[in-house]
C-alpha cells in the first residue's frame, strides 16, 4: 500500500469515528436550538476536533516511523496526479455543501445548526477526497 494511501485512508477512518457519531448523536437534540453561544455545545464540539487532531497527529507519527523510507520520498507524477484529481472532486463536493448552507438562514436555522452543517460539508468534502484518492491508488489512475 503507497504511503500517501495510508495517510488518506488514516483521514477517512478518524472522520468515521469522531465526526460520525458526534453527527448522530446532535441530530435533533433541542441544544442545537438554544441561543449563542452554547457552551455545552461547543464543549462537545471542541472535544471531537481535538479527538480527531490527535489521531490523525499520532497516526502521522506512526505511519512515518514505521515507513521512513516512504516518508522522505517525494510525490511522483502519479501522486501529483492523484492528488489533483481527488481535490478537484472534493472541491465540487464542497461548493455545493456551502451553497445548500447559504439557504439555511432563509429556513430560520441558525446557530450551532449552520456550525454542524458546515462541519458536515466540509467532512464530506474532505471524504469525498480521501475516497477518490484511496480509489486512485487502487486502480492505477492518474490524469
Amino acid at each position: 500500500m503507497p504511503f500517501r494511501e495510508k495517510f488518506a485512508w488514516l483521514s477517512l477512518i478518524s472522520m468515521a469515528i469522531t465526526f460520525l457519531p458526534f453527527v448522530l448523536y446532535v441530530d435533533g437534540k433541542p441544544a442545537l436550538d438554544a441561543p449563542m453561544p452554547n457552551f455545552a455545545m461547543m464543549k462537545l464540539f471542541a472535544a471531537v476536533m481535538l479527538t480527531q487532531a490527535a489521531i490523525i497527529i499520532i497516526g502521522q507519527i506512526w505511519l512515518r516511523l514505521a515507513n521512513r523510507e516512504d516518508a522522505r520520498a517525494k510525490p511522483d507524477e502519479r501522486d501529483r496526479a492523484i492528488d489533483r484529481r481527488s481535490i478537484r472532486g472534493a472541491y465540487y463536493v464542497m461548493i455545493f455543501g456551502m451553497i445548500m448552507l447559504m439557504f439555511m438562514p432563509f429556513e430560520r436555522q441558525g446557530g450551532w445548526r449552520l456550525v454542524i452543517a458546515a462541519a458536515l460539508a466540509i467532512t464530506v468534502a474532505e471524504s469525498t477526497r480521501c475516497i477518490i484518492a484511496i480509489v486512485s491508488y487502487r486502480r492505477g489512475w492518474n490524469d
